[in-house]
């Protein structure tokens, strides 16, 4: 079990309980409730394995492993202020608070994933507005993520990531608007993050989802390492 859990745009601080031992004060750098629940299962494996004397282990090494995680395009937290229309975000590496615009890089690409990374960031950001971007697989069930993404928001930008697995715009644009959305398309990811930048000056989160290819380009375009997610 964990307590003493405090979320925050940066990670979430916890103390757990270990195969009998209380670890306090742990930082997992990977912001977001089920980003927890899934440490969660790591710690349970740990016990489990350590119930059957088959593992040595000890504090210092979860602390270490718990605090050296990090998974890029997983809740990607980044904050950004505009450069002249037609040109990308200029995206700060620094951290991410509470009162401030922020950009999200997420590979959710399943309905169940999608309201998880929605209901993190109702948590983290409750009185953000919400602007998503988002291109899908076309083996994919678009219509399920955009009936989800519905329940947090009334409109879309819809765009392509390069690769020809990619639901074409104009298709997922129709999808969209049966789904009730108010949807902006565009032809590339470039051109839907400009869109987004060219919008209210209100506090925003303007969150990328959809597609781990996606994510793969939305962290390339600001500058960061998407190597990882070439796999996908």
């Amino acid at each position: 079990p964990v307590s003493e859990v405090v979320f925050s745009p940066n990670g979430t601080a916890f103390s757990a309980r270990v195969a009998g031992r209380v670890i306090r004060d742990l930082v997992l750098p990977l912001p977001g409730r089920f980003q927890l629940e899934n440490c969660r299962t790591a710690l349970a494996v740990i016990a489990e394995l350590a119930h059957r004397n088959a593992i040595d282990w000890d504090t210092d090494a979860i602390r270490s492993g718990i605090g050296q995680v990090r998974w890029p395009g997983r809740l990607t937290i980044r904050p950004f202020s505009t450069m002249k229309l037609g040109r990308i975000l200029r995206v700060d590496g620094s951290d991410a608070q509470h009162d401030e615009s922020v950009l999200v890089i997420d590979g959710a690409h399943n309905p169940r994933a999608v309201r998880a990374v929605l209901n993190s960031l109702v948590e983290l950001y409750p009185d953000h507005v919400l602007d998503i971007i988002t291109a899908v697989p076309a083996n994919k069930d678009a219509q399920a993520m955009l009936q989800v993404m519905r329940e947090y928001t009334d409109r879309v930008i819809v765009t392509a990531y390069h690769s020809s697995r990619s639901l074409l715009p104009e298709v997922l644009a129709g999808i969209a608007e049966r789904c009730g959305l108010v949807v902006t398309p565009t032809e590339c990811l470039e051109a839907a993050m400009s869109a987004a930048v060219s919008g209210s000056g209100r506090r925003r989160v303007v969150l990328v989802i959809g597609s781990l290819y996606l994510a793969g380009e939305a962290l390339a375009l600001i500058g960061e390492d998407a190597a990882c997610l070439t796999i996908y």
